[in-house]
């Protein structure tokens, strides 16, 4: 979504990305029926409408959205660790 957004910026395109959750025929397999039928597709629709007009003040952004609620999904990394593999030859 960044590399799109900033070749997009110059022509006023907007790129961002939506990770939706939803009750489905497929989620229905692993969430319980109550949740299933409560969890509706429908609620994930506004966000992606806000997201799809003009002046949407965001881009090169990635969001998870479902059930009524949105947040911005925030990639961070850990300082990690070196692991020892003997001679690399």
């Amino acid at each position: 979504t960044k590399t799109l957004a900033q070749e997009g910026r110059s022509r006023n395109i907007r790129v961002n990305a939506v990770a939706p959750g939803a009750g489905t025929a497929m989620t229905a397999t692993i969430m319980p029926a109550d949740l299933v039928e409560a969890w509706k597709p429908d609620y994930v629709a506004p966000f992606i409408v806000m997201l799809s007009h003009e002046q949407v003040p965001c881009t090169g952004r990635i969001f998870e959205c479902g059930g009524g609620w949105a947040g911005e999904v925030k990639y961070t990394r850990a300082r990690g660790l070196f692991l020892d593999v003997g001679d690399p030859r």
